[in-house]
This record gives structure tokens, sequence and C-alpha cells, in this order.
């Protein structure tokens, strides 16, 4: 299954376990934006690269056969939910890890297959 997996970015290590865990069972990760390097202070290469990684992390999620979110902290994953309604809109199953979620109404819908508190 192609899966795309989202997460603060400042919590990249607990997403790479959960990536692992995925492609250990076979599964195929269809965008890894952990590797995205942190954004430069300059306006005009910040604005790229935040283009570039919307566009990127965007077609990830549409590429996906399921959405897995990583919420494992009390963070604003304002991006993981933005993913996570990409997901919804396309019909996508949904599969949360952590009580966090929960922030989101999104974490709601009925394509939420399975939680992971």
């Amino acid at each position: 299954m192609r899966i795309y997996c989202a997460g603060k970015f400042g919590e990249k290590a607990a997403v790479r376990k959960v990536m692992k865990i995925l492609t250990d069972a076979g599964h195929t990760i269809t965008h890894d934006w952990t590797l995205e390097e942190k954004l430069p202070p300059d306006v005009v290469g910040k604005t790229a690269m935040l283009t570039q990684y919307a566009v990127d992390d965007t077609q990830g999620v549409l590429d996906a056969d399921c959405y897995v979110g990583v919420f494992v902290k009390d963070l604003p994953y304002k991006g993981s939910y933005a993913e996570l309604g990409v997901a919804v809109g396309s019909g996508k199953p949904v599969i949360l890890i952590g009580v966090y979620a929960n922030k989101c109404i999104l974490s709601h819908h009925p394509l939420v297959i399975a939680r992971y508190d």
C-alpha cells in the first residue's frame, strides 16, 4: 500500500519511526518530507521552498492509498491538518496516531478508519 505519513516538522524522529514500521511491513511512503531542509532566513528563498514543499506534500497525499497522521504532542499541526483535509477531500482512508489529532474536526470524519492513542 502507498502511504503518506504526516506530522510536525519538529517531530520528524517520531514520524520516521512510524515510516520505518510501515516500510518494514512492505508499504511504500509516497513522499518523505522529513528529508526537507529547514527554511532559509531570506524571504525569497523561503517563499520558493515553501511553494515547492506545499506542492510536494499535497502530491504525496494524492499519490497515497492511505493517510497516516502522527499527532503525539500538543503542538500546532497546521500543515498536517491541511494534509488531512486533502486526504479526506480525495476520499482516502485515514489512520491517526496520538490523542492530539482530536484538535482537528476532520479527525471525526467517517474516513478515519483507525485511531491509536
